[in-house]
């Protein structure tokens, strides 16, 4: 088991932009879901004007896209869940198969 190194994660993580190198990265599905920002447009705005909500979540599978049965490949993370515990900023990470690190 080989992790990638810290740019290849940054690269699927964080871009925008979709890349030419992998079926499909988490980075355009959270912060360009079909244009939208998720976290600056949605999550930051949910949280600050309520810090009790339970409605921040990201999501990151697009039945549109990952819906086809004749894909290989679709999202092993499939959505972010955001709550205030505590004066903290949790995270839950729903997982639809746990090979993350080399999917």
């Amino acid at each position: 088991w080989v992790y990638p190194d810290i740019g290849e994660l940054r690269d699927i993580i964080f871009r925008k932009e979709d890349s030419s190198s992998h079926d499909y990265t988490y980075g355009p599905r959270i912060f360009a879901f079909n244009g939208f920002n998720q976290i600056e447009g949605y999550i930051i705005p949910l949280l600050k004007k309520d810090i009790t909500s339970r409605r921040a979540i990201v999501t990151l599978y697009n039945p549109n896209k990952d819906s086809n049965t004749d894909l290989k490949e679709s999202p092993c993370l499939v959505s972010l869940w955001f709550k205030v515990v505590k004066g903290r900023l949790e995270t839950t990470a729903h997982i639809r198969s746990n090979d993350f690190f080399i999917g």
